[in-house]
């Protein structure tokens, strides 16, 4: 059965809705990018590390100096996602720049989702700001992000 909101429309075009006010609502302009991102989800304690402990990978579809979004993470379920929007959870990045030896590491906290193997206008499943982002990871972030925006190899 397919359930509706209070203007009958379906679930879906709801998040959609969502994803793409979201979009509109950005203070930097993301650039579209193919970049390798490994991430873990992580309690709000967590101390910065080094590297992922247990890492899952996914495809970066943009970026900004302030957030990123994925292409479809299969390894977020409804449960990890519902812990990511509700402030439970935090996630762990690590950003793989080409031609680079170590990823830039940060955590970021989800700020939207699209369900059920869906993607925004955009072609992103969900949606990420950076958050407590150390000094030199905002350095070479600010690098990459200038890298992809004006097509020269990055850093």
């Amino acid at each position: 059965m397919l359930k509706l909101d209070k203007n009958g429309r379906g679930l879906n075009t709801v998040l959609m809705i969502q994803a793409e006010t979201a979009v509109s609502r950005r203070e930097f302009q993301r650039h579209p990018c193919d970049l390798k991102i490994g991430y873990e989800l992580v309690k709000w304690n967590d101390a910065p590390s080094g590297s992922l402990r247990k890492p899952r990978y996914a495809r970066g579809v943009n970026i900004s100096v302030s957030g990123l979004g994925l292409s479809e993470a299969p390894d977020l379920d409804r449960g990890a996602v519902k812990s990511l929007i509700s402030g439970k959870e935090k996630i762990r990045l690590a950003l793989y720049p080409d031609g680079e030896e170590s990823p830039i590491l940060l955590f970021a906290r989800m700020a939207w989702s699209v369900e059920n193997g869906q993607s925004s206008a955009e072609g992103t499943g969900c949606g990420f700001n950076f958050i407590d982002v150390s000094p030199d990871s905002y350095r070479r972030l600010t690098l990459l992000v200038g890298a992809i925006a004006s097509g020269t190899p990055a850093l």
